[in-house]
């Protein structure tokens, strides 16, 4: 940031960056692709979060993480965008373009043509900020896979016990396969194989995973035993800012553009991609999306018609006998604060007990 500020153009890349065109705020496309890369640049609904705070003590404030990971993603992204954009400028200065030429390229035409040539424009040791650019590529790439492969081992070793103690070897395998996944997108194919995974595959399912998270948890688990398991895990109510995001706005919201978007975006992908991708390439398209989104649905039938007994759809949709912590102290703690109505501190010599004024007791006999 500081070399890209020395040179001429730099400031007014900055200025285009920071120079909002509100026109596009009344498009649904903007709204959509701009959660799209909030679920992707913070990791929400691809399971990472998920996996990693499962290592975490129960006791850990995830209030606090949560709010400090949301602020620091926020200014990496401001001084990222900053960085490229005062870069940007400075090629356009050089080639004496406006600077809406210069970054006309997106996705992987501004990764890989326009931010590189734009970095061996510097006559401050060109290569090294090239090389630079390339390492961080890379490491970004690692962190990534990192902790999606982490998220795959850490399912599958909580589902067989057994395999804890070989945890190389399902690494392994599990790499192997990421990298034969991987190979198509090599080939001479590969930009248009990334579109489709990057249009169907992936944005999309990653949007319906979060709207049914939200929404399963707040509407179907209950946003009051949501809230009372956050106030008995960190000893402090939830606030009512939160309650109303997670209950009202976030799901509807998230709904509403979903469903609009998709609309827009399908009629948006089928004027762009009928000069490009053939009609059998967006129709594997769809069947990856598929493939993706009815993981839901099939799971949904697979829990319905294992469950037994009357009302079983009621049944399947509330959680089971075992819910709950699953450390025994946590666990025993748990239970008497839900049907107690009174918070429970674990402590050396045992359990101390206090009331709880904020309790609300949840009406059980509501599905």
């Amino acid at each position: 940031m500081v070399v890209a500020l020395t040179f001429d153009g730099a400031s007014q890349g900055i200025k285009y960056f920071f120079t909002p065109d509100w026109e596009k705020l009344l498009k649904i496309e903007v709204w959509y692709r701009a959660c799209e890369q909030s679920f992707f640049s913070l990791a929400v609904g691809y399971g990472n979060l998920v996996m990693y705070s499962s290592y975490n003590d129960f006791r850990n404030n995830v209030n606090r993480d949560a709010i400090i990971i949301s602020i620091l993603d926020t200014f990496t992204s401001i001084l990222a965008g900053s960085v490229v954009f005062a870069v940007l400028g400075t090629l356009a200065h050089e080639l004496c373009i406006p600077i809406e030429k210069a970054v006309d390229k997106e996705g992987m035409g501004l990764a890989f043509i326009a931010y590189p040539e734009a970095l061996g424009k510097i006559k401050v040791v060109p290569q090294l900020w090239s090389v630079l650019f390339f390492v961080m590529l890379l490491t970004l790439g690692l962190g990534s896979s990192i902790a999606q492969v982490e998220t795959i081992l850490t399912s599958i070793k909580d589902q067989y016990p057994v395999l804890q103690k070989k945890k190389s070897i399902v690494a392994l395998c599990v790499c192997s396969l990421f990298c034969l996944c991987g190979l198509p997108l090599t080939t001479d194919a590969g930009l248009y194989i990334m579109t489709l995974l990057d249009n169907y595959g992936v944005g999309t399912a990653a949007f319906l995973y979060c709207i049914v998270e939200t929404t399963g948890l707040m509407w179907i688990y209950g946003w009051r035993n949501f809230c009372n398991d956050i106030h008995f895990m960190l000893n402090a109510a939830v606030g009512l800012y939160w309650k109303i995001t997670w209950v009202i706005t976030a799901p509807v919201i998230l709904i509403v553009i979903f469903i609009y978007g998709n609309v827009m975006l399908a009629i948006e992908k089928n004027n762009e991609e009928s000069s490009t991708i053939p009609p059998w390439g967006t129709a594997i398209g769809w069947v990856l999306a598929a493939v993706a989104i009815f993981q839901i649905p099939i799971w949904i039938i697979r829990i319905v018609y294992n469950t037994k007994g009357p009302q079983r759809l009621k049944k399947a949709f509330q959680p089971r006998e075992d819910w709950g912590p699953s450390n025994p102290t946590n666990y025993i703690s748990w239970k008497i604060w839900k049907s107690s109505g009174k918070t429970v501190s674990n402590v050396e010599n045992g359990i101390i007990a206090y009331q709880n004024e904020a309790f609300e007791r949840d009406d059980t006999t509501k599905f």
